[in-house]
């Protein structure tokens, strides 16, 4: 063909049909069977990976969790929470005299997530004259009523308390771990204050 000649539509035809044909990006040599998923993939998926931290906090507004239906499970502590940090530590029972005043009782309820999470949440108990809060009264109520349950905390500051909001659709029941002592004591890896020279106490004393 010479330049300046023009190409007819029969030609044009003519010269796609016979340019190799070439995918973008060269999907034509991709192994499809190399790339497919194996058939008991649903099952793979299904497969727990291992716990290897437990974090002591209060679930989410916007999380699905399931508190322990066994009371048996929490664990009541004292308990000094770093402000600024906004991590709790637990004091052993040979500093609990030492450090009166400085700690609060909390029991720390072990609670599932939808997506098999594991947390515990630290909810405070009553004083030495009985005393409690709207707030903590309502998450020890919702922590017993809700045992092995879904809900979502809402916190309702009209009146100043949590509120539970149940799930619409039914999600089956969380499976629990048979030793859930591992799971406290997961949680807890770190987080005891065995000493008075523990770095929470030095802040509290101004040490630097």
């Amino acid at each position: 063909m010479s330049a300046g000649t023009s190409v007819s539509d029969a030609e044009r035809v003519e010269l796609v049909t016979k340019t190799p044909s070439t995918s973008v990006g060269g999907l034509g040599n991709i192994d499809l069977a190399a790339l497919a998923l194996p058939q008991d993939f649903a099952a793979m998926a299904t497969v727990k990976s291992a716990v290897v931290s437990v974090p002591i906090r209060r679930p989410g507004k916007q999380i699905w969790f399931s508190p322990h239906p066994d009371p048996d499970a929490r664990v009541c502590v004292a308990v000094i929470e770093d402000e600024q940090d906004r991590e709790a530590y637990v004091v052993a029972g040979s500093l609990r005299d030492q450090l009166d005043g400085e700690w609060v009782a909390k029991a720390l309820v072990p609670c599932q997530t939808k997506q098999g999470a594991f947390l515990l949440w630290p909810i405070r108990l009553p004083d030495r004259d009985g005393k409690l809060d709207d707030w903590n009264t309502s998450a020890l109520a919702i922590a017993d009523r809700f045992g092995g349950r879904w809900l979502r905390l809402k916190s309702n500051r009209e009146l100043g308390h949590y509120d539970a909001v149940e799930p619409v659709s039914v999600i089956p029941a969380p499976e629990w771990p048979a030793d859930m002592g591992e799971i406290v004591r997961l949680a807890l890896k770190g987080r005891v204050i065995e000493s008075m020279d523990h770095p929470l106490l030095k802040k509290l004393r101004g040490e630097t």
